[in-house]
């Protein structure tokens, strides 16, 4: 989603250029869902925050011992797609970038839909709070991360 700030947004375009990510912004329409498709299937990599849902976009899961929102958006297109997602994090250590992957999450076609989309939303939830637990300041928000998922309308947790 674009930041508040344009000046913010700017920023963070100009680094990802930088870096060769290409930035889908994320709106409330059909394009969105189709530009992640079309690189999909071009065999591109997308990197979705899965922690940070939008609006109704969302599945509950237990994560670091409380029930919260994580976004539908990535287990619903890797069910439609046949794709796996994985869990991907970066970190700075010693002055050097470190990447880390998760075990790849396989979002069971065998299922129900939806049932299929919450397990592998779990499974993404543990494997985040096991790397959370471990390396704490690998998860910053500029936020207050629990008090937004308190505020989601609709459903309770």
């Amino acid at each position: 989603m674009a930041e508040a700030d344009p000046a913010v947004n700017r920023l963070r375009r100009e680094i990802r250029d930088l870096v060769g990510a290409d930035t889908i912004e994320v709106g409330h329409s059909l394009d969105t869902a189709l530009q992640i498709r079309r690189r999909l299937a071009e065999n591109s990599i997308v990197a979705i925050l899965m922690d940070r849902h939008i609006g109704r976009d969302r599945v509950s899961v237990q994560f670091l011992g409380r029930r919260t929102w994580f976004l539908r958006t990535p287990a619903l297109m890797a069910f439609m797609t046949g794709r796996r997602c994985a869990m991907l994090s970066r970190a700075r250590r010693s002055g050097a970038v470190q990447s880390l992957r998760g075990v790849p999450i396989e979002v069971r076609r065998d299922r129900p839909r939806d049932e299929a989309i919450q397990a592998a939303a779990q499974e993404f939830a543990n494997q985040l709070g096991a790397r959370v637990r471990e390396h704490p300041e690998y998860w910053y928000h500029f936020y207050r991360y629990w008090d937004a998922q308190a505020d989601t309308p609709d459903q309770p947790l």
